[in-house]
């Protein structure tokens, strides 16, 4: 897989300020790229305000994607044709994965109102796992001067390599800043992922981390929400049996 030389960038804010702050997330200075399997998640919030999360099709009716992409009172607009504005309403209940302890983790199947013909992305080979994996969003192209974030979106969607890094800076980041955040993920099964000048600041949310049309992950979170290029994306494993155990028997139904 060819390495981007990329700037990763996303904001917790909506084009329109909301109360789904901590949806919305882009790529900056990403090279255009095509997904077939990529969705668009189009999400508006009880007050008509609006927001932005990425999935992938897994198969020809489920999408994955982040569970902290839909709360009760959101409605959500799936659009697989590449663009940003239109989509098909999801009308199912979205289905959250819960462990035994009925402790919620961030990853979230919608299900389409009709299969669709497009080829979806294959589920891992768990057995060879990939040691970069690459990202997709409606990106801005630039942050700001200082570094901070500069929230935008552009219809293009971009694409980014990372490579697959252990998690220790990350955790460090969120015990010593952000140890709420640490707390309500400590549990779930995540890996990390960061490249020179192709750093992740909360990733393209929902979004899949892909080697060779296989996905591997749910772009969950990062550790900075101020700044980009500083800390590593938290991604949702989906080689975790529990995870491809639930998967498997819920795009079944």
């Amino acid at each position: 897989m060819t390495r981007l030389r990329l700037l990763l960038v996303s904001a917790w804010l909506s084009v329109t300020v909301s109360t789904g702050m901590d949806v919305q997330k882009r790529i900056v200075g990403g090279n255009e790229c095509e997904r077939h399997y990529h969705v668009h998640l189009r999400i508006v919030f009880a007050d008509g305000t609006s927001s932005f999360c990425g999935g992938s099709l897994i198969s020809d009716q489920w999408i994955v994607t982040a569970a902290h992409c839909h709360e009760p009172g959101w409605t959500m607009y799936a659009d697989l044709s590449g663009g940003v504005d239109g989509g098909e309403e999801i009308t199912a209940a979205p289905v959250k994965y819960e462990d035994v302890q009925k402790r919620p983790h961030d990853i979230m199947l919608l299900k389409l109102p009709q299969a669709t013909t497009i080829k979806p992305v294959g589920l891992p080979d768990c057995d060879k796992r990939p040691l970069t994996v690459q990202i997709a969003g409606h990106a801005a192209t630039s942050g700001k001067p200082d570094g901070k974030r500069n929230p935008a979106l552009t219809p293009k969607l971009h694409c980014a390599d990372f490579k697959l890094v252990d998690c220790k800076s990350l955790i460090q980041r969120l015990k010593a800043d952000i140890p709420e955040r640490y707390s309500r993920r400590s549990h779930q099964h995540w890996f990390c992922a960061k490249t020179d000048l192709v750093d992740g600041c909360f990733g393209d949310s929902g979004g899949g981390a892909v080697f060779e049309d296989k996905i591997y992950g749910v772009v969950s979170f990062t550790g900075d929400p101020k700044y980009v290029c500083r800390e590593d994306i938290g991604i949702m494993d989906l080689c975790n049996q529990d995870y491809r155990k639930w998967i498997d028997d819920t795009i079944k139904t």
